[in-house]
């Protein structure tokens, strides 16, 4: 009997303390769930601006549309909805912000490959300029060494040749002289003009020259 009498005070205290608790814990719901669409709302919005060659655009959409759902629950008082919803928007936005950091992380690592591979093929073709430019050089050293050695054996083939003598030879023949015949006067008493010379001409004699070059 005394516990009854004990009992019914304490149940209607009870029951007036969970009547005067439940507006704030309504009012903590809603304010958590305004909390978690607020958060939704950011993560969602921070996914959007990413470049979209980056964002995958599934997990974008998906949260965006989550997202949608949970203002709704949110408007109609939906808490504990709208509260799973937001969170859940919130996980899709997380989602496609990491992708996307992963896949841009990913794109400046193939972009410095590929900025390196092309400092390295500038680089190789440096090399092979000098390594060309090398080579014409030494052919052109090269030439000019033979050229200078063709001379100088030229040089010394000519030295080597004995000098040209030129021999003179003078053959010379007697001058051809007049003879003149003279008859002898006869004695006569009588003068008779005197007999003319007979003259006898031979060819002038040719004095021939010769002239010989021979090589020693």
């Amino acid at each position: 009997m005394l516990r009854s009498k004990i009992a019914t005070p304490l149940a209607s205290v009870a029951m007036m303390l969970a009547v005067a608790a439940s507006p704030a814990l309504a009012q903590g719901k809603k304010d958590r769930a305004r909390e978690a669409v607020a958060e939704a709302e950011g993560k969602v919005s921070a996914a959007g601006r990413i470049d979209p060659a980056n964002v995958n655009p599934q997990l974008l959409t998906d949260a965006q549309s989550t997202l949608r759902t949970a203002q709704e629950d949110l408007k109609a008082d939906r808490k504990e909805k709208a509260i799973a919803t937001a969170n859940r928007a919130s996980t899709l936005a997380d989602q496609a912000i990491n992708s996307a950091a992963a896949r841009s992380a990913q794109q400046a690592s193939a972009d410095q490959a590929a900025q390196a591979a092309v400092a390295a093929d500038a680089q190789a073709q440096v090399g092979e300029a000098n390594a060309r430019a090398a080579a014409a050089e030494r052919a052109a050293l090269s030439a000019q060494a033979d050229a200078a050695r063709a001379q100088a054996d030229a040089a010394a083939a000519q030295a080597a040749q004995p000098g040209a003598t030129t021999t003179t030879t003078t053959v010379e023949q007697p001058v051809a002289t007049a003879t003149t015949a003279r008859r002898a006067a006869a004695k006569r008493v009588a003068r008779r003009p005197a007999a003319r010379a007979a003259t006898t001409t031979r060819p002038a004699a040719v004095k021939t020259t010769t002239t010989v070059t021979t090589s020693r």
